[in-house]
Order: C-alpha cells, then structure tokens, then sequence
C-alpha cells in the first residue's frame, strides 16, 4: 500500500509540475501580449488636435522656460531665462503681431511689429525708451533716431 501511495503521488506531484508550466508559460504570453497591444495602441492613438488654455515648457529642473497662452489681447508666446524672467515674446494682438526682445531688468529692447500693414523695427535704451526707429510703410522707408530725451535728432526721409 505504500508503493501504490508513492506511485500516486509521484503522478499527482508530476501533473502539477506540468500544469505549473502551462500557467507560467500562458501568464508570459499573456503579459508580453498586452504590453504588444499598449505599444501598438500608444503608437496609433496619436492626438490630432490638443486643447487647452496654456501651455508650459519646462527644463529637467522643472522651471518654466517657455509658455504659449491665450491672452486677453490675442496669443502669447513668451521664451524664458533660467531664472524665470521672460526675455523673447511675441504676441499678436489686434493691432498685428509684435516679437520683443526683452533685457535681463525686464526691459524691452528691441522689437520688431507689423502695424497697419507697416513693418518697424524699434530698438530701446536700457531705461526701455525707444532710441531707433526703422519703418517701411507704403510711401516708402524711413528711420528716426531719439536722444535719451525723446528729441528727435535724425529723421530720414
């Protein structure tokens, strides 16, 4: 009665061995079949259009070093130093689209706009008061140079 106990056994401890593998083998099938379809689903399910009010762009260190956003006068995209202050924006806004570039002390300048039609270029002293004007509007070129006082002291044409 021993034998037959041992013999039994041995099969039975056989039979779960061999069961053992088929759910090993079919949990390992299972598991690389569902990370084949997350990849082939992620690769298809690519977004064609993304909403939302704003957008930011951060560095590794997790600071803002861009941002696109809906403004009140139109949209805004403004570039960032490392140290969070904004110094390249460009907007557009219903007078027309303005790209300024910014100094450290948060003062603009240069910047380049497109108004009524009319492309300028304005360059700014460190205080942010406008020094240099060129403008190209219909009826031709033309640049006008400021002292730190605001007067006029070249004008062409």
């Amino acid at each position: 009665m021993n034998e037959v106990n041992t013999t039994i056994l041995s099969e039975r401890i056989k039979r779960l061995e061999h069961q053992n593998k088929l759910i090993k083998l079919t949990g390992i099938v299972v598991v690389l079949g569902m990370a084949f379809m997350l990849l082939v689903g992620a690769k298809n399910k690519v977004p064609k259009e993304i909403v939302a009010e704003k957008f930011r762009v951060v560095d590794t260190q997790g600071k803002t070093r861009a941002e696109l956003f809906a403004g009140p006068e139109g949209p805004a995209l403004g570039l960032l130093d490392k140290r969070g202050k904004t110094r390249v924006n460009l907007t557009v806004d219903p007078k027309g689209p303005v790209l300024a570039l910014i100094d450290e002390n948060r003062k603009v300048r240069a910047n380049f706009a497109i108004v009524q039609g009319c492309p300028a270029l304005a360059l700014h002293d460190k205080r942010g008061k406008y020094r240099a004007i060129l403008a190209v509007p219909q009826e031709g070129p033309g640049l006008s140079l400021v002292d730190k006082n605001g007067k006029k002291v070249f004008s062409a044409p």
